[in-house]
């Protein structure tokens, strides 16, 4: 294993335990509001932008390269395994464009909402 592999591989397992600890405190932050809430009257603010903002997108994002170096994403190979090699890298390679595309529309329109 390369070293550039090997870092990779490390901080894609942080970044995998990172969004772990980002779903623990989310359960404890929206546990500690439901208890102030209904015993105490007192709802923690800004629970539901903390949720939206920070926690959900730590959990949804850090894991992705990790996924990625498995190979564990969610996928159907309906038709794919009785493509001949040649369709399978062409589709193969529609794909990776496709999430390159939608990856960089993300990151546009997330920087235009940042400021």
């Amino acid at each position: 294993m390369t070293a550039l592999t090997l870092g990779l591989t490390r901080l894609s397992n942080w970044m995998a335990a990172l969004a772990a600890v980002a779903v623990a405190l989310l359960v404890l932050h929206v546990t500690i509001d439901v208890i102030m809430r209904y015993f105490f009257n007192a709802p923690l603010a800004g629970t539901i932008l903390y949720v939206a903002s920070f926690y959900m997108v730590a959990i949804a994002f850090l894991p992705q390269a990790l996924t990625e170096k498995d190979d564990a994403q969610i996928s159907v190979d309906l038709l794919y395994d009785f493509f001949p090699p040649a369709l399978r890298r062409a589709v193969l390679s529609l794909g990776y464009l496709l999430t390159v595309i939608a990856a960089g529309l993300l990151a546009v329109s997330t920087g235009q909402e940042a400021p």
